[in-house]
């Protein structure tokens, strides 16, 4: 059976990237995409790729960063949220 639908606020997901063991910098940049983000959409599907789909549409920020990095933030704003 498939779990309830959930939306998180990207504030209250914000809130939960500050409690992860990010680099001051990458927490920094990942507040930077989701603040790009927010006029466009302030809550998203949990563990979906919904988060994902949004940084490249909306973000400035992720879409000037490196391959490499844009891999990195990408597992970060999909990584799964728990209730």
């Amino acid at each position: 059976m498939n779990a309830p639908d959930q939306t998180v606020t990207l504030e209250d997901f914000a809130d939960l990237l500050a409690d992860e063991e990010l680099t001051p910098e990458a927490l920094e940049d990942i507040l930077a995409v989701l603040a790009e983000i927010k006029p466009h959409a302030t809550s998203f599907q949990a563990n979906s790729p919904e988060l994902v789909q949004l940084a490249p549409l909306y973000s400035h920020k992720f879409q000037t960063l490196t391959t490499g990095r844009k891999t990195f933030f990408s597992s970060v704003l999909s990584m799964p949220i728990f209730s």
